[in-house]
């Protein structure tokens, strides 16, 4: 139960980094934009 767990918690954990990498990059992107003079 303990590995089954861990690897559960290891996915949701994987899974979070992406969504914050993904977020970053999304808001990295419209402040490049916004601050990009035309």
């Amino acid at each position: 139960m303990k590995i089954r767990t861990w690897q559960t918690q290891n996915a949701f954990t994987l899974i979070e980094i992406l969504i914050v990498i993904a977020l970053i990059g999304i808001l990295s992107t419209l402040v490049f934009i916004a601050v990009k003079p035309d």
